[in-house]
């Protein structure tokens, strides 16, 4: 019961993890879009 409760647990870190990474990624690219677009706004 244990064991099978314990690799339920884990796969589910391992599930928050990927989102975690997935959100990160995004972000990321998000920041740059917008880095870039107030670069562009304010240079012209």
């Amino acid at each position: 019961m244990a064991q099978a409760f314990r690799e339920k647990e884990i796969s589910f870190l391992v599930l928050v993890e990927e989102v975690i990474i997935k959100n990160n990624q995004l972000y990321l690219s998000l920041n740059m879009l917008v880095y870039e677009w107030l670069r562009h706004d304010f240079s012209d």
